[in-house]
């Protein structure tokens, strides 16, 4: 076998060795670069699932995520999580404001994305569809990697 062939055979041998988590996806959309969008794997039977990313604006004006939908749901909307007085809540959010030059990460016990009423079952190193909304940079979309269920914070930092 010549040797270029025999290198480009072994790349791609390397390559599919990696873990998953070896090779974060970012998409660009105008100035902005959503990061790694990912699904810990919902509970067997789970009608409701979250998605976390992390959101970058390279530009000089703001945006606003405005919310989301997926075919593998029947709504997707913006939530955030605090704890008040030991109590962790969830609410309803309109949109997330990205400042210029700025980025924001929707993670777990913060802000996410609530995909509710799920229309199917999603299992670990499944990939789905999601679209973003934004105020100035439209609609966007993304590919959503499902992780183990185990996984509290993204695989990629």
């Amino acid at each position: 076998m010549p040797a270029q062939k025999m290198f480009a055979l072994l790349a791609v041998v390397f390559l599919a060795c990696l873990p998953v988590e070896s090779y974060a996806h970012e998409i660009r959309a105008g100035e902005l670069v959503i990061i790694h969008p990912w699904m810990p794997e919902p509970l067997r039977g789970a009608k409701a699932g979250v998605v976390y990313l992390k959101i970058q604006n390279t530009g000089q004006k703001h945006d606003e995520l405005l919310g989301a939908e997926s075919a593998v749901a029947e709504s997707v909307t913006v939530h955030e999580s605090k704890d008040v007085g030991g109590v962790v809540k969830m609410q309803k959010r309109d949109s997330v404001e990205i400042p210029p030059k700025g980025e924001i990460e929707l993670k777990p016990m913060a802000i996410h994305l609530m995909l509710i009423g799920l229309k199917k079952t999603l299992n670990e190193l499944d990939m789905f569809s999601i679209t973003l909304r934004f105020k100035h940079a439209g609609n966007v979309e993304a590919d959503v990697e499902v992780t183990a269920p185990s996984t509290v914070h993204a695989p990629h930092s």
